[in-house]
């Protein structure tokens, strides 16, 4: 069970987000008390930790996608710069 909240007892001690092994009707028990839920399973983990994986690639590929246009702004700024300080007349 995954603890939703904490609990102590004079031999145990849980915190909130525990995972715990206890018997079947404890567990069922606490459930109805909304003290605990059934820990994720392991497909359902492995399934979100890949759908993860897969917006994390492609977030990094946006972000290199926006910093190369920014590097390319960025030169246009810099040659535009260059264009106007040599058009400019001298003082």
């Amino acid at each position: 069970m995954r603890m939703l909240t904490g609990m102590a007892g004079d031999s145990f001690s849980y915190q909130a987000g525990e995972t715990v092994t206890v018997p079947d009707a404890i567990g069922e028990a606490w459930k109805a008390a909304g003290l605990a839920e059934a820990p994720p399973r392991a497909e359902a983990a492995e399934r979100a930790a890949k759908d993860l994986r897969a917006q994390v690639q492609d977030l990094a590929a946006r972000l290199a996608e926006a910093e190369a246009d920014r590097d390319a702004l960025r030169h246009q700024v810099e040659a535009l710069a260059a264009q106007l300080a040599a058009a400019a007349p001298a003082a």
